[in-house]
């Protein structure tokens, strides 16, 4: 799909999606984020095809997550988005897993952005072609602050959010260290980590009461801080990743708008995109694209995969058995059975029909009507409405529900057509 297609046709898709969530923004706001966030999108997939050596495996999954938040399907996904070698997201993260001999060697922050590109592909982050990354996740929590490569709260919050996309229970101490961060004692409070501590405790929950107080009091200490700090002028938290992340918190925490200025703060964040739909950096679209729509990094786990069919096994071959029986007053007897061969689901005119070919006596004459065929004679014997003489149909043994085109005999079944009297009460 090349680029102006790609373009039209995700805008088109988009529009029904977006929502201006904004309260007090104008129509003119909600088309411009719209427009954005198809811009960045765009330019994310172009930079994904060409500088694929500049992005780590982490960080392209990471893009993925967004990508999903922003409304492509993962058909697209896997589809429509390469890298530079023509390799799928899928293919990336198999190849970069297959390098690794131990999946704790990967840190806690890097495997948790990996496990956001699984389900933004709709698999399963518990068997990714033989891999449970979700296991390893939960084995490095115990070991936060003792690796320079997991020793800090913004990515201790990206881990717990890709834990809590993927369905999984947080564990009540994983809960009570992002407690802690929300509550540490520091000269300045970096908005960027309260924003990120804040969303992952959004996305928890338990069922210790006490734990879940204290997880809504942090979460409005912190938005309570995040508000104070934002510019009352530009409407910026801080720089556009900043205000991109402080924007998505508050969305996470479901604050109202009313609550902050969020006009001002989506019009500060649209005047860092350039021409080509760039924010500045991949690391920045990736984090600003969510806050365009009113999301966030847990609102993936909203977005539902599409429902797979399970294969229609293939139809089985069944044996039916057929006989005729003649029992009225002047003709009683009974035709040797014939044994037919069928699909499942064969109905029993179909059955009778082949039955007539191995023995003519079974061939049978019908008369049509709306609700299907009814017999009206079977070995040149027809129905005789004078005296009450009619081919009426059992199945083992037991009067048939159905006639002959509603009828659909199971394996080993013995469909008998009988000439008998029909008393009338």
């Amino acid at each position: 799909m090349n680029a102006r297609v790609f373009f039209i046709v995700f805008f088109i898709s988009l529009s029904g999606k977006a929502h201006p969530f904004c309260e007090k923004s104008t129509e003119g706001l909600h088309a411009d984020l719209t427009r954005a966030v198809v811009r960045s999108s765009d330019w994310m997939k172009q930079f994904y095809a060409e500088k694929t050596t500049k992005l780590r495996p982490y960080r392209a999954a990471s893009m993925f997550a967004t990508l999903r938040i922003a409304g492509h399907y993962p058909s697209t996904l896997l589809t429509d988005f390469k890298d530079g070698q023509g390799n799928s997201i899928d293919e990336t993260l198999k190849n970069k897993l297959n390098t690794v001999q131990n999946l704790s060697s990967i840190a806690t922050p890097e495997l948790g952005l990996i496990i956001q590109g699984v389900i933004s592909i709709c698999k399963d982050p518990k068997d990714f072609h033989g891999y449970n990354l979700i296991k390893p996740l939960l084995a490095g929590f115990p070991k936060y602050k003792t690796y320079s490569s997991f020793n800090n709260y913004f990515g201790y919050s990206l881990a717990v959010i890709a834990l809590c996309n993927a369905g999984n229970k947080v564990p009540n101490f994983v809960i009570k260290e992002l407690i802690k961060g929300a509550n540490r004692k520091v000269s300045y409070h970096s908005v960027d980590i309260d924003a990120l501590i804040s969303t992952a405790l959004s996305c928890v929950s338990t069922s210790n009461r006490s734990l879940q107080r204290k997880v809504d009091r942090a979460i409005g200490k912190l938005i309570e801080s995040m508000i104070s700090k934002q510019n009352t002028t530009t409407g910026a938290f801080g720089n556009q990743y900043t205000t991109a992340l402080a924007v998505e918190a508050l969305q996470a925490a479901r604050i109202h708008t009313d609550g902050y200025s969020c006009d001002k703060a989506m019009r500060n964040i649209l005047t860092y995109q350039d021409d080509e739909g760039s924010f500045g950096s991949i690391l920045a679209n990736i984090q600003i694209t969510p806050a365009l729509l009113g999301e966030s990094l847990i609102s993936l786990k909203r977005y539902a995969c599409p429902v797979v069919p399970s294969p229609t096994p293939p139809p089985q071959i069944i044996t039916v058995r057929v006989q005729l029986v003649f029992n009225v007053t002047d003709m009683r007897r009974t035709e040797p059975p014939v044994s037919v061969s069928v699909l499942e689901g064969t109905t029993a005119y179909s059955i009778l029909v082949m039955a007539g070919k191995q023995n003519s006596c079974y061939t049978a004459t019908y008369k049509k009507y709306s609700f299907g065929r009814s017999v009206t004679s079977i070995c040149g014997v027809a129905k005789d409405s004078s005296k009450n003489y009619y081919w009426l149909i059992y199945v083992n043994e037991k009067s048939a529900k159905y006639g002959v085109d509603g009828l659909k005999p199971k394996d080993g079944d013995l469909i008998t057509f009988k000439y008998e009297k029909l008393t009338f009460k």
